[in-house]
């Protein structure tokens, strides 16, 4: 939280970036077995003391607004210098100072990208850095792509941690106890902090926002970052025993996804426009002023976004419903590793059934289902095979419906396939899948 000193000087006492660098290059060292205990307890300080906000990827609620105070104490200013505190107690804070000029631009980026002006001020001066190693860069622009950056590391940041269980076990007992402590900072955000629910939460009004079409930007999903989160779910599902009704959600939210994807399909052609998505350095909803094929480009890339959005969450589903997981799936809310408790919920079980009714209606309306939707559907109807015995109407009943769904069998294996080898962000799956042998 910034803080005011008198002369014409503030104090910026905290930031709200994580230092994903380090985080990244701690775990790396240490599956190599090689830990450096300075760099490790500041990672764990970090984690320790920035739980809510890693936990909550990119909630605009933990973003710090606009404030009439504070634009009023930096245009009250024709020249402020900045005391920045340092990534650690051992550097001291830098002093920069800003003049007029930057005050004014960092009080035009507070406005534009709807953060406070101190915060637009500090991002400011990180990007005239950036500006003045590429020369070609525009200051503004800089600030502006770096703010995507810090948005997209948040993410990233949440990734390495929810990867660290998927590590081999290092022989170094230094770096055992430093992955242990990792994953316990994980458990902490699904016990503590319900990081999968929030995650589903946020793509969900990333979705009403679009249906709405809201202007409002600050709750908004910029290019990329709907993959991110949905990367995080499904490392999630996959290595974490899921609560009933966060498995429901994640259902909800594939049959929404599904939908709001058949929607820009059906609107692309007339006037597409991003799902709630700003484009890096401007607004959503404003692609109708742009030139027709810029249009079609933008359409196209939310597109694809949105798509692997979905096939990502309908991973997730599958990964909460795994009928193999007769074998041990780690619980972090009891500590025990035991058998999916999903398999043996009766009132969960019942509540995954959406199928159709049997007969030629229910058949040209499983025809009709977007093709996620309709995988998805099959992967509940396997799972209740799979927990069917003793009831033997049930066993049979969801046979003859599965019998339906050949096309899901086809998208399962043909068409899901390349879209994990897609470039917006999919390159996490294809990381971890040889770890975790995951097979499509």
């Amino acid at each position: 939280m910034p803080a005011a000193s008198t002369d014409g000087s503030i104090v910026v006492e905290s930031t709200s970036q994580l230092d994903y660098e380090r985080l990244r290059l701690a775990l790396r060292d240490a599956a190599c077995g090689a830990v450096s205990s300075l760099v490790t307890d500041g990672v764990l300080a970090e984690l320790s003391s920035r739980r809510k906000q890693i936990a909550s990827p990119l909630d605009p609620e933990l973003v710090k607004r606009p404030d009439a105070a504070d634009r009023a104490r930096l245009a009250s200013l024709s020249r402020v210098t900045l005391a920045l505190p340092s990534r650690d107690d051992i550097r001291p804070q830098r002093q920069v100072p800003l003049n007029a000029e930057h005050i004014s631009v960092a009080l035009s980026l507070s406005a534009e990208l709807e953060i406070n002006e101190l915060d637009a001020a500090l991002l400011l001066v990180n990007a005239r850095t950036e500006a003045i190693q590429h020369p070609e860069k525009n200051v503004v622009a800089a600030a502006k792509q770096l703010f995507d950056v810090e948005r997209r590391e948040s993410v990233h940041y949440l990734q390495e941690v929810l990867r660290a269980p998927l590590i081999p076990t290092p022989a170094n007992s230094q770096a055992q106890e430093f992955l242990a402590a990792i994953v316990h900072e994980r458990d902490q955000f699904v016990t503590e902090h319900d990081i999968i629910s929030k995650i589903v939460e946020r793509l969900e009004k990333a979705i009403r926002l679009n249906q709405s079409r809201s202007g409002n930007t600050r709750d908004a999903l910029r290019e990329g970052e709907a993959v991110l989160l949905a990367e995080c779910l499904f490392l999630l599902t996959y290595t974490v025993q899921v609560s009933d009704n966060e498995a429901l959600a994640i259902r909800e939210l594939l049959d929404n996804i599904a939908a709001l994807y058949e929607t820009l399909l059906d609107q692309e052609a007339e006037r597409p426009s991003p799902w709630a998505m700003a484009a890096p350095g401007g607004h959503a909803g404003d692609s109708p002023e742009r030139p027709i094929s810029m249009s079609m480009e933008i359409s196209s890339v939310a597109r694809v976004e949105l798509e692997s959005t979905r096939n990502l969450v309908l991973l997730s589903w599958i990964c909460a419903l795994d009928r193999s997981r007769y074998q041990d799936v780690y619980d972090p809310r009891t500590g025990n590793s035991g058998i999916n408790v999903l398999l043996r919920d009766e009132m969960f079980i019942g509540q995954t059934s959406k199928l159709p009714a049997l007969g030629d209606e229910g058949e040209d309306k499983v025809s009709g289902m977007d093709q996620a939707v309709m995988a998805g559907e099959l992967a509940a109807a396997v799972f209740r095979l799979a927990v069917a015995e003793p009831d033997e109407a049930e066993a049979i009943t969801s046979a003859v419906r599965v019998s339906a769904y050949g096309d899901a069998l086809s998208y399962l294996a043909n068409d899901l396939r390349p879209g994990l080898k897609a470039e917006l962000g999919l390159c996490v799956l294809m990381r971890t899948s040889t770890q975790m042998h995951l097979k499509i």
